[in-house]
């Protein structure tokens, strides 16, 4: 169990493992919190795409999906990970505004 899972069931206080294919996603977008008020278990697919928006307009993502620079360039010229470029490139992810 990673250690920001064992900090979930702590600030939970239920200590309980997070139900199958969920991750804790940090609704404060802070890794490090704990608050239970915070926490939410998502999907990780679902976890990506929150970590996106307010990162990307609807253009950027536009442009991304266009551009023929490699994942980490393109990663690297728009501020968001390589995942996050590879998910939009597979539309993996909706667009955000």
């Amino acid at each position: 169990m990673k250690k920001e899972d064992r900090a979930l069931l702590c600030a939970c206080g239920c200590g309980t493992p997070l139900p199958a294919g969920t991750e804790p996603d940090h609704l404060c977008r802070v890794r490090a919190c704990v608050n239970p008020e915070h926490l939410e278990a998502v999907t990780r697919a679902e976890n990506t795409v929150r970590g996106l928006v307010g990162k990307l307009t609807a253009d950027e993502v536009a442009a991304i999906r266009a551009s023929s620079l490699s994942h980490l360039a393109a990663a690297q010229a728009f501020g968001v990970t390589r995942q996050h470029v590879s998910a939009i490139r597979l539309n993996k992810t909706r667009t955000v505004a």
